[in-house]
């Protein structure tokens, strides 16, 4: 039987990581799932010396915080690669906090994998193709908590200073010292709900019609995003024949022009529950255009979405031709038609969500996503 060993090097937050490395720690629990293969999962705070200098890199470390490190490794050959979980995909601009790729990890691993893959934006790239060749689309991740808990409080313990390492804390957010990162690793082994705890949302009742709830951002990059969120609430509010969700939720404070759609605050838990209860859940994009994580609970509870167009990962379109009948309403006023008229047929709506649930059961799980790794590698079939 051959053996694999997988180690995840943890410098990203857990909020990015968690998923992917519990995809691995799954099928390590389940080998008949890969055949004569056996894997074996931990997390480490050691820096391999092969990518070492390139974390180092001082223009790009306010990157490491959304990308996952790992080694992969048989008998015979050891892999490195990435998970860049990044909203952008941009590849100009690295003094830029959205610049969408850590161009010197890119350089050593021999796989990248984006989250938010555009191959459009990939070929009229100044990357060199050598560099280019290297980057491969998976799936998108959702925040979670691994079932894995124990080696991911080795970061509690041991500070990522003596190694030089300094990874933001967030979008434009740089390293702020070891106790902040040391809060914000237990605030989330705390708050974030288990793979486990999503997939019970599945059987939650459809008590709801529409769930929009979505963060306010005061930084200027999300104006816009903003004014169209609130475009969608005003138009969703005129529809007083349906039981509706909708509201912003914000830890700051919230614009006089949007109070009148103001949501209290939610934990996950909480946020989930009312989610998995909607029958349709609008959705918008991301920051840059990205697949938003709101795309992947949705899916994983048997919600019907209806909203932007998915720009990335367009293969994912191609295959699952269901989608298209969710997703590309740029305009608000049909985003809400869409919905509305979705919600009348009780045979289109039951479709719908079936198929959702099965993308997820057959590509979007972490498992899912953890076995495409493996096989794009060459080590399973």
């Amino acid at each position: 039987m051959t053996e694999i060993q997988i180690r995840l090097i943890d410098v990203a937050d857990l909020y990015y990581s968690a998923y992917y490395y519990e995809g691995f720690d799954r099928l390590s629990r389940a080998d008949s799932r890969l055949g004569e293969v056996a894997l074996r999962t931990n997390v480490s705070l050691n820096i391999p010396a092969t990518i070492k200098n390139a974390l180092q890199d001082k223009n790009a470390r306010h990157l490491l915080f959304a990308i996952s490190i790992y080694s992969i490794r048989t008998d015979s050959v050891e892999y490195f690669i990435c998970i860049d979980a990044h909203d952008s995909n941009k590849t100009a601009g690295i003094s830029d906090h959205t610049e969408g790729y850590h161009r010197s990890l890119l350089k050593v691993v021999d796989r990248y994998y984006k989250v938010n893959f555009n191959e459009d934006f990939l070929k009229h790239s100044d990357l060199p193709l050598a560099l280019q060749q290297k980057v491969r689309p998976i799936a998108q991740f959702a925040p979670i908590k691994t079932s894995a808990i124990l080696p991911f409080c080795k970061r509690i313990i041991f500070p990522l200073n003596p190694i030089r390492i300094k990874p933001g804390l967030s979008h434009s957010k740089p390293y702020s010292g070891f106790w902040q990162d040391v809060l914000q690793r237990i605030r989330r082994l705390r708050k974030l709900q288990s793979l486990d705890q999503l997939l019970k949302l599945r059987y939650e009742p459809k008590t709801n019609d529409i769930f929009f709830v979505t963060s306010y951002r005061p930084n200027p990059r999300h104006k816009a995003a903003m004014e169209l969120r609130h475009s969608l609430m005003e138009l969703i509010n005129k529809k007083p024949h349906l039981h509706c969700t909708i509201g912003f939720t914000s830890h700051a404070h919230i614009p006089p022009q949007y109070r009148e759609m103001e949501q209290p605050r939610l934990s996950q838990a909480d946020y989930l529950k009312a989610m998995s209860r909607a029958k349709i859940v609008i959705y918008t994009q991301g920051m840059d255009g990205c697949i938003s994580s709101k795309f992947l609970l949705a899916m994983s509870a048997g919600c019907v979405m209806v909203g932007d167009p998915i720009n990335n990962n367009t293969d994912m379109m191609a295959k699952h031709t269901h989608l298209k009948d969710q997703f590309g309403y740029s305009n608000p006023s049909t985003v809400v038609d869409s919905a509305i008229a979705i919600l009348s047929e009780s045979s289109s709506l039951e479709r719908l969500s079936r198929l959702n649930l099965e993308l997820f059961d057959n590509y979007l799980s972490p498992t899912k996503a953890a076995q495409w790794i493996l096989e794009d590698l060459g080590l399973v079939a």
